[in-house]
C-alpha cells in the first residue's frame, strides 16, 4: 500500500476497513438493488447451499428456499430460485441473523411475492422476519399490465421487468411467530396519472407517490399468508374451492414439460445457412477461447460453452433448411 500514491493509499486503506467491517462488525441494514438475473453470474457453493438450508459457515441446518413445510417444493423447474435477486435476498437474510436483529430493504423484480416457485422463499422469510411490507411498484411490461383506468401500467427503470420494493424488519429476541406481512400497490406513469390500488392520485405519478411516502403514511392492507402458497399479494379466495375441485392439468396430461428454453440465439440460429454453417464450423476448428471473444458466448445453466464446443468438434455441421426459402431458390 505504501507504494501507491497518496490519493490511491487513501481508498485501499478504505477499501480495507469497508472488507473488515463487511466480515467482523455485526450488520443490521442491508439496503440496495440488486442484479435481476435468472441466468446468475453468482455461481459459488457457499449460497448454492444456503438456499437449500445448509449453512457451512456455522455447520447448521437453516431455512430452505427449495422446500416448504419441510418437504421439497416439488417444482420441475425450479431455476427462478438462482435469480441472482433472489440469492442477495437470502445472504442478506442470513447476515442479519447472524446479527439477531435488523432491517433488510431491496427494490428487486416483483416476482417472488406471488409466483408460485417462491413459496418456499416466502415461508422461510416469514420465519425470519417479524414485519414485512411488500410495494409492489408493477410495471411489467411483458404483462401488458393496466391501471385501473385502462391506461398502460409504466415502470419506474426503463426495464421490461416489472419491480416491487421489499423491506424485511427482524426485531431483537426471537419471535414464535410468523411475521406480519403488509401490502400496497402502485399502478399508472412515472410523473403522470398514477393510481394506489383503486385510488387515483393527484398528478406526480408514481414518482411524486414515492417522493411523499414511506412506511408511516402508506396504506397497507395486512395479509394472512398461509395454505399452501403463502402469497405476499391480496386474492379474491372466494373461488378457491371451485378451483380445488377441477382437476390438476399434470393430472390429465401426463407428458408435460416447460417448453422449449433457448440461449444464445444469435449465434446458432440464421436466416443464411451458409452463414450458420460457416460460423460453426469455425466454432467447431478455432480454438474455444477465440470463439468466445469473438461472438462474447457465456455459459448458462442449461449447457456449457466447453461441453457444446467438444460435442460439435465430434459431430459433422448440419442445419435445418427452410423448404419455402429452399423452394423459391431451387425456382
Amino acid at each position: 500500500m505504501a507504494d501507491l500514491p497518496l490519493f490511491a493509499q487513501e481508498l485501499a486503506r478504505e477499501a480495507q476497513q469497508a472488507g473488515e467491517a463487511k466480515q467482523d462488525q455485526p450488520v443490521m441494514v442491508v439496503l440496495g438493488n440488486p442484479p435481476y438475473s435468472g441466468h446468475s453470474a453468482n455461481k459459488g457453493e457457499w449460497i448454492r447451499k444456503l438456499l437449500r438450508g445448509e449453512d457451512t459457515i456455522t455447520d447448521s441446518k437453516t431455512e430452505s428456499y427449495f422446500e416448504m413445510d419441510g418437504e421439497p417444493l416439488g417444482e420441475r423447474n425450479p431455476k427462478w430460485l438462482n435469480d441472482d435477486y433472489v440469492k442477495f435476498i437470502r445472504f442478506s437474510q442470513w447476515r442479519i441473523e447472524q446479527t439477531g436483529f435488523g432491517i433488510l430493504a431491496f427494490i428487486t423484480n416483483h416476482g417472488y411475492p406471488d409466483n408460485p416457485t417462491f413459496r418456499g422463499m416466502r415461508q422461510s422469510l416469514m420465519a425470519t422476519f417479524d414485519d414485512i411490507y411488500v410495494l409492489d411498484l408493477h410495471g411489467n411490461s411483458k404483462k401488458k399490465g393496466k391501471a385501473p383506468d385502462g391506461t398502460a401500467d409504466k415502470n419506474v427503470f426503463d426495464i421490461q421487468q416489472g419491480v416491487s420494493i421489499g423491506i424485511f424488519v427482524k426485531k431483537k429476541g426471537k419471535s414464535k411467530k410468523p411475521a406480519t406481512v403488509r401490502h400496497a400497490e402502485l399502478w399508472g406513469t412515472r410523473d403522470g396519472v398514477a393510481w394506489a390500488g383503486e385510488k387515483q392520485l393527484p398528478m406526480g405519478g408514481k414518482y411524486g407517490w414515492l417522493y411523499k411516502h414511506d412506511i408511516t403514511n402508506t396504506k397497507w392492507e395486512k395479509l394472512r399468508p398461509e395454505g399452501e402458497w403463502y402469497l405476499y399479494k391480496p386474492i379474491d379466495k372466494s373461488t378457491f374451492p371451485e378451483y380445488a375441485s377441477c382437476w390438476k392439468i399434470i393430472d390429465i396430461l401426463d407428458t408435460y414439460s416447460v417448453g422449449i428454453i433457448t440461449s444464445r440465439d444469435a449465434f446458432v440460429i440464421d436466416v443464411d445457412d451458409g452463414q450458420l454453417k460457416s460460423r460453426i464450423r469455425e466454432f467447431r476448428d478455432q480454438e474455444l477461447q477465440q470463439s468466445i471473444r469473438k461472438y462474447k458466448l457465456r455459459d448458462v445453466r442449461e449447457t456449457s460453452i466447453k461441453k457444446s464446443h467438444e460435442m460439435v468438434k465430434s459431430l459433422r455441421v448440419q442445419t435445418h433448411s427452410n423448404p419455402i426459402t429452399d423452394e423459391r431458390r431451387e425456382a
